[in-house]
């Protein structure tokens, strides 16, 4: 025995020790369905996590049952619970939500908890920008914009979060006070910088330009694109090693994208190369005669 307990064995002492915690709670309650919840919570948590965390650990959820009982008089369901404690809050009391599943059926909505997700993300966006500014207007106007394609159903709602976060970066960039929108210089430092949301930010420059008589353009960096473009390739050339046998259309397909690749062709050079225009090397490799110039490309087993 554990000294200073008696004869009290270990786990007699947490069992003892949790339900007394349990009853000390349960008084907190002016609802007897919400204490006899708590209770009927409490002797669950002793057989998922043991007598000891549990006595350790029971006070902590008790201001959840509390507002709990509060707002609802007894257990919601889970759209409720979601609205008031977001999908955030509810994560933070995981065993309280699987007793709640276990013993009355609310199971959690996947599609509920990210579009609550995405709502208070979006809310900490437009928080980002200072309230009552010219950059805020034009942020919050562009959100009512997308807010109606969803009521449309031409997007969702986790798309019009992934329109605004470049929106909000673009605007703080310009002027982290909201007092002034963005220029032309403005823009094409933030593209510099962030090359990689031309595509995301793109419609809230048009709404920019039409709401607000800019005329901001987004400009093509030729090395930009031609990097894009070879990652377009490189990666098709990786999915064609994956695919690979002794067909002449997949030689082809080969030629085509390896003689882009390597030597920037025509992307249909290959498809259109005559039998005579292609040799193969000693190393396995092809010679390929495209308007009179000689090119190597490499087979595809040593690439």
């Amino acid at each position: 025995m554990p000294a200073g307990r008696g004869n009290i064995c270990n786990e007699c002492y947490w069992q003892n020790t949790l339900r007394k915690r349990i009853k000390m709670d349960m008084a907190g309650f002016a609802v007897p369905v919400m204490a006899k919840a708590f209770n009927e919570f409490g002797e669950w948590l002793l057989k998922e996590v043991g007598s000891q965390k549990a006595a350790l650990t029971i006070h902590r959820y008790l201001p959840f049952f509390m507002e709990i009982e509060k707002r609802w008089k007894s257990i919601p369901a889970y759209s409720d619970l979601l609205a008031v404690f977001g999908a955030e809050g509810l994560r933070r009391v995981k065993l309280p939500m699987r007793w709640f599943k276990e013993a009355y059926c609310i199971l959690p909505d996947a599609v509920a908890k990210g579009e609550d997700s995405d709502k208070r993300r979006i809310d900490a966006i437009m928080a980002s920008i200072p309230g009552n500014t010219l950059a805020a207007c034009a942020l919050g106007n562009y959100r009512s914009i997308l807010i109606n394609r969803i009521k449309s159903k031409k997007t969702k709602l986790r798309s019009v979060r992934l329109a605004l976060r470049p929106a909000a970066s673009l605007l703080i960039a310009t002027d982290d006070t909201g007092a002034k929108l963005p220029t032309q210089k403005a823009f094409d430092q933030y593209l510099r910088k962030s090359p990689g949301q031309k595509a995301a930010v793109t419609g809230f420059i048009n709404h920019l330009n039409r709401s607000y008589g800019l005329s901001l353009v987004i400009k093509i960096e030729k090395k930009q694109v031609a990097k894009m473009q070879q990652k377009r390739l490189e990666k098709e050339l990786i999915e064609l090693l994956r695919e690979v046998n002794d067909s002449d259309e997949f030689r082809r397909k080969w030629l085509s994208v390896a003689l882009t690749y390597f030597h920037q062709l025509p992307r249909n050079a290959g498809a259109k190369l005559k039998d005579d225009h292609i040799s193969i090397q000693e190393n396995g490799g092809f010679v390929v005669v495209w308007k009179d110039q000689q090119y190597f490309i490499p087979h595809w087993d040593k690439p």
